[in-house]
């Protein structure tokens, strides 16, 4: 009866074990991919910050894609 007891305890056991495995590999994905994106943003960021030292006219267009304005 107290086998029994232990191999029930030790089978739950490893099937938290199991699902905890899943849930850090479920969380790592997560963070990866979090990972990428802030990257892509702090790279983006640095590349607006280098437009604005250097003086740009907008930085969402080149100055020479600017229209002139409508009394020109």
């Amino acid at each position: 009866m107290q086998d029994q007891s232990l191999e029930e305890r030790i089978r739950d056991l490893e099937m938290r074990f199991m699902r905890q495995e899943s849930t850090i590999e479920d969380l790592n994905d997560v963070l990866y991919g979090q990972q990428k994106e802030i990257d892509k943003l702090g790279s983006e960021l640095e590349r607006l910050k280098d437009r604005i030292k250097t003086g740009a006219a907008s930085i969402i267009r080149d100055p020479s894609e600017e229209t002139p304005p409508p009394h020109y």
